[in-house]
């Protein structure tokens, strides 16, 4: 059986690649948030890209010879449970909804989407819808 992630990273083209997904308290995401971001407040989840821009725009036709050298860590992905489930109970989902929408959204950042801009934002947000629909049927 295929978990959650690995079904997601098969929609996004992304199979052959692995993330690594951690799970926090909410003064060890503020600390990274502040170290990784400057922004000294508590977030639900934080990305962090292995790949380079220009490795990225290769995905998914990723260098099969980088694969094997270990190089198919698409990143980390670092989320706040006791946020998440704040999050949660406010847009009446489960928390496991609320986790696997916080991977999807996650998962695009590493993959070069922003939403820094409305258009990017909207394009971001049709994505992950279209994902989190692909990855429930």
């Amino acid at each position: 059986m295929r978990t959650t992630t690995e079904r997601i990273l098969s929609v996004l083209g992304c199979k052959e690649f692995s993330v690594s997904i951690a799970f926090v308290g909410t003064h060890k995401i503020r600390q990274l948030n502040c170290q990784h971001r400057n922004r000294n407040v508590v977030t639900d989840v934080l990305s962090f890209p292995q790949l380079t821009i220009e490795e990225r725009k290769l995905l998914p036709n990723f260098d099969v010879e980088k694969k094997r050298l270990g190089l198919a860590l698409l990143g980390d992905i670092v989320i706040c449970p006791a946020i998440a489930h704040n999050n949660s109970r406010k847009c009446h989902r489960t928390l496991e909804d609320e986790i696997t929408a916080l991977i999807i959204h996650s998962l695009l950042h590493l993959l070069g989407y922003d939403h820094q801009s409305d258009a990017d934002a909207k394009r971001m947000q049709r994505r992950e819808q279209e994902v989190l629909a692909a990855i429930k049927s």
